[in-house]
């Protein structure tokens, strides 16, 4: 009986081992299948996250270069602005020039208007004051030669105009005009 018990013991302790080696196993697939199962959910995390990231990250690109690309068009309407500007202020400047030659011009003309009306007052001026001296000298020798008359009788001798008394009369003052002269000659002759 001892060797059965022996042999039933070995068998029972084969069995045991054989069950151990195949709990072993299966607990080594199953380690083995969670293993795998983590990696997978570690791969997918990460793709996930890379996926996430490079979203991001597309994302924050599209942004700066919409933001680059404002910029440069706010620049581009600055630059337009500036160069209009200028246009403006270089068509203002030229415009100013020309507006002070025309008005420089128009002084000018206007002091040699104010010049020629001056001319034109001070020889109208002196015409009339020739007129008037002309008329007062008329009039001083149709006085003298009234009075002559009515002092001459018609047997006196008549008065010749070197005579004295003819000459005597004050005579206007000569003026500066030329249209007249107040010498005896000429009033002789009825010129003034």
């Amino acid at each position: 009986m001892g060797l059965v018990r022996y042999l039933w013991v070995i068998r029972q302790m084969r069995r045991k081992m054989r069950n151990e080696e195949r709990a072993l196993c299966e607990e080594r697939a199953w380690r083995k299948e969670q293993r795998i199962k983590e990696d997978e959910e570690r791969t997918n995390k990460e793709r996930a996250h890379k996926t996430c990231m490079m979203e991001e990250k597309r994302k924050k690109e599209a942004k700066e270069t919409r933001e680059k690309e404002k910029t440069h068009e706010e620049d581009e309407r600055l630059r337009q602005t500036f160069k209009e500007k200028k246009k403006n202020v270089k068509s203002l400047t030229e415009t100013k020039t020309k507006l002070a030659k025309i008005q420089t011009s128009k002084k000018k003309k206007q002091e040699k208007l104010t010049g020629l009306s001056e001319q034109v007052d001070s020889v109208a001026a002196r015409c009339k004051v020739a007129k008037h001296e002309k008329v007062d000298c008329l009039d001083a020798v149709v006085e003298e030669l009234n009075r002559e008359i009515e002092g001459m009788s018609p047997l006196e001798p008549r008065l010749r105009p070197k005579e004295p008394r003819l000459v005597s009369t004050q005579l206007p003052k000569k003026s500066k005009s030329k249209a007249w002269t107040s010498r005896p000659e000429d009033v002789q002759r009825g010129n003034c």
